[in-house]
């Protein structure tokens, strides 16, 4: 059983990791918006989701697999929060697009992800909001 020191520990370097992979879809995001004019932020955000869901998985899956937690969960859980998140934003009204919203629907689809892989639904919402914290950092820079 893991300590609450260990678990801010973890927390503290998923918050890291998961910045960090915001920062790196940011300027990917930049260098595509430079490097054409004929792709719509729409288009260019669904490009980046794959890759961004990636990323966000093999973080998670290291970081939970370091600390004593299930690698595999972990990595689906966030993978699939990051789109699910992504694509809630993109295809919802105001509230899929304000913070408030995002933030709600990324903690309860890493909950509900992690739920159905027969995990801890609250570790999923907060894997879930961690990887939403991250993306909404940088999701605001358009072209």
């Amino acid at each position: 059983m893991s300590t609450r020191k260990d678990s801010c520990g973890s927390g503290a370097i998923s918050g890291m990791a998961s910045a960090g992979i915001g920062n790196i879809i940011s300027s990917a995001n930049t260098a595509i918006c430079a490097a054409t004019q004929t792709l719509t932020q729409t288009q260019i955000n669904l490009m980046l989701m794959i890759p961004q869901a990636l990323m966000h998985g093999i973080a998670q899956g290291i970081i939970q697999g370091v600390s004593g937690g299930n690698a595999g969960q972990s990595f689906v859980t966030a993978a699939l929060s990051s789109i699910a998140t992504g694509g809630f934003g993109m295809t919802t009204g105001s509230f899929g697009q304000s913070i408030v919203g995002k933030a709600l629907f990324g903690a309860v689809a890493g909950g509900l992800t992690s739920r159905l892989q027969g995990g801890n639904f609250w570790e999923g919402a907060a894997i879930g909001l961690t990887v939403f914290c991250a993306e909404s950092r940088n999701a605001r820079r358009l072209c």
